[in-house]
């Protein structure tokens, strides 16, 4: 089954992202960057798991894939020139 695309907006960028469970327990969190307003996608975006700093950085076409330790916590989104932000999660209500 698909999860639901979820949106998140900053006044610099917007951030569209599943969150699944996957069949071996783990969890991961897939998604796309651009700027706020636009379809322009933002390249090299840090993005990490909060204080288990594992991490990724936004690809040439503004997706990412960050598996993630805990069923909960914060992804923080990171880059010069646009918004730091943090996106609470909890894959065990989603």
């Amino acid at each position: 089954m698909q999860t639901p695309l979820l949106t998140f907006k900053s006044d610099k960028t917007r951030l569209e992202y599943r969150l699944k469970k996957r069949a071996d327990s783990t969890y991961l969190i897939t998604g796309s960057i651009f700027e706020a307003g636009s379809d322009k996608i933002i390249i090299g975006m840090n993005i990490f798991e909060e204080k288990v700093l594992s991490g990724t950085v936004s690809d040439t076409t503004g997706r990412f894939s960050l598996p993630v330790s805990l069923p909960a916590g914060v992804i923080v989104f990171h880059k010069p020139g646009y918004d730091y932000f943090e996106l609470p999660y909890d894959l065990e209500k989603e």
